[in-house]
């Protein structure tokens, strides 16, 4: 994605490269395991069943659906924290 690459980048100039990867190894874990518990609810799509999360982790926030029965996730964007939606 767009926005990860740019926050790949901007994290290793100012030398946070490690803890951006350890930040992606996170959000890959939170959203395969615990779609559901982790963040925030934000709304409910009843039509679709889906409910739209948002969440951060160190510097990046994801917003992502995710459907009530299959917990497959759909992710909207990525944002780096303090960043205007």
């Amino acid at each position: 994605m767009e926005e990860l690459d740019r926050m790949a980048d901007l994290a290793k100039s100012e030398g946070k490269k490690d803890d951006f990867l350890r930040w992606l190894k996170e959000l890959d874990f939170r959203l395969t395991h615990e779609p559901h518990e982790w963040g925030e609810s934000r709304e409910m799509l009843e039509t679709r069943q889906l409910e739209i999360r948002f969440g951060t982790v160190g510097e990046i926030t994801v917003w992502y659906g995710v459907h009530a029965e299959t917990r497959t996730v759909y992710v909207k964007r990525f944002r780096r924290r303090g960043d205007p939606s």
